[in-house]
């Protein structure tokens, strides 16, 4: 496209045989932080100008912006460019740099410093001014960003001259620096092992439409109020974005979701832009041009809990460390459920897909007895299914609702799935008259019975999570 020829205050203009990409850094984080947050929450000011430098900037842009929060990203045309008089001299550089966080600050705006961007010279130069910012954006308590780690393991195809970038290298930066600023600039870092949770303010999980946190008996992700319950978030016709940052190259992405029944969620990571290339692809068995993928969609039939032991093959990989956030996004108008996210290292990855030939899958109980069954019952937001399944240790694991009946048999499990003995485990159970909720006993039987133990009359549901050997 052609340049912005509007007239700065300084009678200044980016000239027409300026070109611009088809999308800029500033428009693609506009972009995304409409889909982390919603349309009209904030508001991206482009303040680039093609060509400048620090001191440049400084008598450019001589009205405040007004802006909340401003990031600066100077250095490339510092180091190097014949139209700059202290071309390569770091003092000098610094100097004006502090001038211009200086007077941002003193009209209002918090600052965020980045540095240099990743080219296509290997220019040395540039990155000797990165030491430097990083002490100065300490001096002024302002978050610091490495401009060359937003496009690592990247290939040409992101650039339109040695220099600059295309749409799809604008939209990779913009990406990661939302994903940094989405969280508050401190690193939620995650490596293998860890797990984000279901909580909205410590798990920096952004909620838009009609996505909301929620507590119930049957989740098993704790809660922040009651002590009998668990937390998760659900969300229909609507989005969750969480930002995190990892050290770690090929990281696998594990989403724990509820799916209801003929529904769909998609799982996309960076806002969809194009992964990154692997940094050695012989390690992860990959072709060396292979591009992971960015988006998974989990659908079913039938309602399902998906998740590493249920849903194996439902993972994203994720090659290069660095910023990064991942949205979960639906368009159906029943209720999803979301119960957080873990990530595996790609070898302990390898190491348990081995185990797959003993590993059960979850097998989803749609046979009840009599007036057994399952049910949804949207006046709550509550939406329950019985199911079983066997863990790698030989666990049983039994979790579900079910809607109350007149027998006390509710179903028969599998041959696979039952125990080796006789298990009588308490559960939860609700009253139907006042809605209260009390101690019940469910009995699982070597011929895989499983059964309700108490008062029959007065139950309107029944809330089953047993473990057993």
């Amino acid at each position: 496209r052609v340049a912005d020829t509007t007239v700065l205050p300084n009678g200044s203009s980016n000239g027409s045989d300026k070109t611009r990409a088809g999308v800029t850094y500033p428009e693609a984080l506009q972009k995304y932080l409409n889909t982390a947050l919603g349309n009209g929450k904030v508001n991206v000011i482009t303040r680039g100008y093609c060509g400048d430098f620090v001191e440049g900037a400084y008598n450019r842009w001589t009205i405040p912006s007004g802006a909340n929060l401003s990031f600066f990203q100077y250095g490339t045309n510092d180091s190097r460019a014949s139209w700059v008089n202290y071309k390569g001299d770091v003092k000098q550089f610094i100097e004006h740099y502090e001038k211009l966080i200086a007077r941002e600050i003193l009209r209002g705006s918090a600052v965020v410093i980045i540095s240099p961007p990743r080219n296509q010279t290997n220019d040395v130069d540039i990155f000797t001014f990165d030491n430097a910012l990083e002490r100065l954006a300490k001096k002024y308590n302002c978050p610091f960003i490495r401009g060359d780690e937003t496009m690592l393991n990247y290939s040409g195809d992101i650039f339109s001259d040695e220099v600059h970038y295309n749409t799809k290298g604008y939209s990779v930066h913009a990406s990661r620096i939302c994903g940094s600023l989405l969280s508050r600039f401190e690193k939620n870092i995650v490596t293998s092992g860890s797990k984000i949770g279901t909580y909205p303010n410590q798990d920096n999980i952004y909620l838009t439409g009609n996505a909301r946190y929620f507590e119930n008996d049957q989740y098993p992700t704790p809660s922040q109020i009651d002590t009998t319950k668990g937390s998760c978030i659900f969300f229909e016709n609507s989005s969750i974005t969480i930002p995190f940052y990892t050290n770690e190259d090929d990281l696998v992405l594990y989403p724990s979701i509820f799916i209801n029944d003929n529904c769909s969620v998609d799982v996309i990571l960076d806002y969809e832009v194009e992964q990154s290339l692997y940094s050695n692809s012989d390690l992860v068995e990959k072709d060396k041009r292979s591009i992971p993928n960015n988006k998974i969609m989990i659908e079913s039939t039938t309602s399902i809990f998906s998740n590493r032991l249920t849903n194996e093959d439902k993972f994203i990989l994720i090659p290069k460390k660095g910023w990064h956030s991942v949205t979960f996004k639906t368009s159906a108008t029943k209720l999803m459920g979301y119960y957080g996210l873990e990530f595996i290292d790609y070898n302990t990855h390898i190491l348990l897909s081995k185990f797959t030939s003993v590993k059960k899958s979850p097998y989803y109980i749609t046979e009840f007895q009599n007036s057994w069954k399952n049910f949804s019952d949207e006046s709550t937001s509550e939406y329950v299914q019985l199911y079983v399944l066997k863990s790698l240790d030989d666990e049983i694991v039994v979790r579900g609702y079910i809607k109350g009946g007149v027998d006390e048999l509710i179903c028969v499990l599998p041959e696979n799935f039952r125990p080796q003995k006789t298990i009588i485990s308490p559960c939860y159970v609700r009253n139907q008259s006042d809605n209260s909720s009390k101690i019940g006993f469910v009995e699982i039987t070597e011929n895989g019975g499983v059964y309700f133990r108490g008062e029959l009359n007065d139950v309107n549901r029944i809330c089953i999570n047993i473990t057993l050997k």
